[in-house]
């Protein structure tokens, strides 16, 4: 999902970044006013999201999307990575 994400994000022509946190991820790119990330761009955004979006943020120049992550799979990676 995340990469669906990002794919659309460069499909309407901005250039995202993604920092990964331990619960969640923050798609961020530059923006110049909160209404510069146009609505029809978050509608899409949002339904590729579904309930794992957390917010938009839009904060010095930047345009932030915060994203949940899947915590059940994240779980099951680190104990199978364990099990090795």
């Amino acid at each position: 999902m995340i990469e669906r994400v990002i794919d659309k994000l460069k499909t309407f022509g901005y250039n995202p970044n993604k920092i990964d946190f331990e619960t969640y991820v923050d798609i961020q790119f530059l923006s110049f006013g909160f209404d510069n990330f146009k609505e029809p761009h978050t509608d899409a955004i949002s339904k590729i999201c579904g309930d794992k979006l957390m917010e938009f943020y839009y904060g010095a120049n930047t345009q932030h999307i915060y994203i949940r992550k899947d915590m059940r799979k994240e779980k099951l990676m680190k104990i199978n990575e364990g099990r090795r």
